[in-house]
């Protein structure tokens, strides 16, 4: 509806390529720098999320990220353990081990994160920063924990733990922006991993949309896939 489309912009990817190409910043194949752009559907690994102003591009490259590495293998662990759970265990784990190795609060969290890119040359115009730093350093927002979360999750389809396709979605509602992570079965039950601040969520994108869990995930008219009739007593 009108109303719900200027609520929700959900076009933060496209509005960083636009800028991007604007700026002579991307090669005719849409490649940055080498890279592909992270976005709605996209692979993780080797790609570069960027913002729709100019500030540090985020780089995920799973085999030059030690302390990614190490978590990921400590997740593997901890979802070998993990014996019972409402959710599939490893995205279960993912969710709670991004935000026990990643640090962010309103007061703190840019302060910290302007030190950590002070300290690593200022990449404050689309110039590659590598995730695994924010890893290590222990701070980021959700444009940090998402790529962190969704790595691992990638990590695991590519050796066979995991089924389905995983992704990061991002939005705007008002002047705030946020990303998450999408996953997808192969049956087709969507699941959402909001592994950061305010509201943190993990559980189907069906329940999302029943009742509102902090942020609208959903993509253009899937809120009408489960608009179900109210139950009569």
């Amino acid at each position: 509806m009108n109303d719900e489309q200027d609520f929700v912009r959900r076009h933060n990817t496209q509005n960083s390529i636009m800028r991007l190409w604007f700026d002579e910043k991307i090669d005719s194949g849409g490649f940055y720098q080498g890279h592909h752009l992270i976005g709605r559907d996209k692979a993780i690994d080797k790609g570069v999320l960027v913002g729709q102003t100019a500030r540090e591009a985020i780089y995920v490259d799973f085999d030059n990220s030690p302390t990614i590495q190490k978590i990921y293998q400590e997740a593997k662990q901890r979802s070998e353990d993990l014996k019972i759970s409402v959710h599939p265990p490893f995205l279960q784990v993912v969710y709670d081990i991004v935000q026990e190795y990643m640090q962010f609060d309103d007061s703190q969290g840019e302060i910290e994160i302007s030190r950590i890119l002070k300290k690593y040359n200022n990449h404050r115009n689309d110039e590659l920063v590598s995730l695994d730093i924010f890893v290590r350093e222990g701070w980021g927002n959700c444009r940090y924990r998402s790529p962190f979360a969704a790595i691992m999750i990638e990590r695991a389809i590519k050796e066979g733990i995991l089924t389905g396709k995983t992704g990061i979605d991002r939005s705007t509602i008002g002047i705030f922006s946020h990303a998450w992570v999408r996953h997808t079965f192969p049956s087709g039950r969507v699941y959402i991993l909001n592994v950061s601040p305010p509201n943190h969520y993990i559980g189907t994108l069906e329940s999302t949309i029943k009742k509102w869990h902090g942020w609208a995930f959903y993509r253009e008219g899937e809120d009408a896939l489960y608009n179900y009739p109210e139950k009569k007593e």
